[in-house]
């Protein structure tokens, strides 16, 4: 398998980070809490790796203020794992 270059990589992580955005967007909120979760896994360090981290953060945060506890927790625990 051919090795990817840095624009393609760049490219992959970023069309990832606006799919999810794009399903943030529509309300898909476990959707993209997927795709964020697959940048971070994909391509760790990335600056989308960074944003989609801050995004997750944000929809536990967001889960905890709803009343979601278990949700916000268990998020919580699932981006520790790959930190």
């Amino acid at each position: 398998m051919a090795e990817q270059t840095g624009s393609a990589t760049s490219a992959t992580a970023g069309f990832m980070l606006r799919t999810g955005k794009q399903h943030q967007e529509r309300g898909n909120t476990y959707q993209a809490i997927y795709d964020y979760f697959n940048i971070i896994d994909r391509y760790p360090g990335s600056d989308e790796a960074q944003e989609a981290y801050g995004l997750l953060m944000k929809f536990a945060e967001d889960f905890e203020r709803n009343g979601q506890l278990y949700a916000a927790k268990h998020l919580l625990q699932r981006i520790e794992a790959v930190s």
